[in-house]
C-alpha cells in the first residue's frame, strides 16, 4: 500500500496539480499581511516537489526569517504516526462491504482496473477503498512514478523550524483532512474516478503550468489553470475543501494577528487566491495586504 505520508499531502494535489528547473522570478507566493503594528507571512505553498525545485523562491526564506511562529494547515509530521494510518484506514474504506464495483459503472471500473495494471498494481489492494480517497491515490501513483512526488514546502519548513526550535501550530486536524477526502465525489463516483484518471495522464504538463505560476506568484495564472476548472467540475468540492476552510481558518488568522509576534502560516496555494481566497478574505476585513518581493 502507498505510504500514507504521501497520500495526505497529496490532499491538495488532487485539485492543485502542480518539474522544472527553480527560476528567479519578481515576485512570490508570499505575502504580508498588517493590522497597525502586528504583522503575519503568508506563503502558499506546493505540498508535492522535487528536489530540482530548490533553492525556493528567496521570499519564502525571508518570510521565514521573520517569523516566531510557524503555521500549517496540519503538523506535517504527524502523517508518520501510527494513530494516523489507523485514521486513515477508518475513512478510507467501506466498513459495509461495498466495492468499487459496486459504485462505478462498468467503463469506469474497466478503466481503473486498466490503470492499475498498467502500473503493475493489483486491483485487489483498492476494491474496498472510497473514490475519494482513491481519488488521491491515483495521483500520488503518477507523481511517484514519474519522481515527483517529494519533499514539499511545508514538510521542508517544519523540519527547518524544530532544528530552529521554532514552535508550530496547525490551523486543523487530521481528522479534517480525512473527512475532506472521502467525501469526495459522493453521489458522483464514476465521475470523480473517470477525472482523476484524466488527470494523472496529464499530470506532468498541469505540475509545469502551475508551478510555474506558484514561483512567479501570478495569481490569476493560478486561478485561470487550477481555481476555474475545480469550481466548475467540482464546485461542492470546491465549497468544502476551500471555500468552508478558508472561513473557518480566517479567525485562527485574526487571532494570531493579534499577538506581538510575527507569524509564519503556510497553506495550499490555492488557499490563497480568487473571490474566495484568504487574501480577498483579509482585504475585505480591512487589512492591508502586501505581496513579498525581494529586494
Amino acid at each position: 500500500m502507498l505510504a500514507i505520508k504521501r497520500l495526505l499531502k497529496n490532499l491538495l494535489v488532487i485539485c492543485l496539480l502542480l518539474s522544472i528547473s527553480a527560476l528567479s522570478y519578481a515576485k512570490s507566493s508570499v505575502w504580508k499581511i498588517t493590522n497597525d503594528d502586528s504583522v503575519l507571512f503568508l506563503g502558499g505553498t506546493i505540498h508535492l516537489l522535487t528536489k530540482r525545485d530548490f533553492p525556493l523562491p528567496a521570499e519564502f526564506e525571508l518570510a521565514y526569517q521573520q517569523a516566531e511562529l510557524l503555521v500549517f494547515e496540519v503538523q506535517p509530521d504527524i502523517v508518520n504516526s501510527p494513530a494516523t494510518q489507523q485514521k486513515f484506514a477508518q475513512y478510507a474504506y467501506y466498513k459495509d462491504g461495498t466495492t468499487l464495483s459496486d459504485v462505478l459503472d462498468t467503463s469506469t471500473y474497466q478503466l481503473l482496473n486498466d490503470f492499475f495494471a498498467t502500473r503493475s498494481l493489483s486491483m485487489a489492494s483498492f476494491e474496498s477503498m472510497k473514490p475519494g480517497m482513491l481519488s488521491a491515490v491515483l495521483t500520488v501513483v503518477e507523481l511517484q512514478r514519474l519522481g515527483l512526488a517529494g519533499q514539499g514546502v511545508d514538510e521542508f519548513f517544519s523540519d527547518k523550524s524544530r532544528l530552529d526550535n521554532k514552535p508550530q501550530l496547525a490551523l486543523e486536524t487530521i481528522d479534517d483532512q480525512f473527512r475532506a477526502l472521502a467525501a469526495l465525489g459522493v453521489g458522483r463516483e464514476s465521475f470523480a474516478i473517470r477525472h482523476a484518471l484524466s488527470e494523472a495522464e496529464k499530470i506532468s504538463e498541469l505540475m509545469q503550468e502551475i508551478k510555474i505560476a506558484w514561483r512567479a506568484g501570478d495569481n490569476q495564472a493560478l486561478i485561470n489553470v487550477s481555481l476555474k476548472p475545480w469550481v466548475k467540475r467540482f464546485p461542492a468540492l470546491y465549497e468544502s475543501l476551500l471555500v468552508q476552510r478558508n472561513k473557518r481558518w480566517l479567525p485562527q488568522l485574526e487571532a494570531l494577528l493579534k499577538t506581538p509576534d510575527t507569524e509564519y502560516v503556510l497553506v495550499g496555494a490555492l488557499h490563497l487566491v480568487g473571490k474566495d481566497g484568504l487574501l480577498n478574505l483579509f482585504r475585505q476585513k480591512g487589512y492591508r495586504v502586501e505581496q513579498v518581493i525581494k529586494p
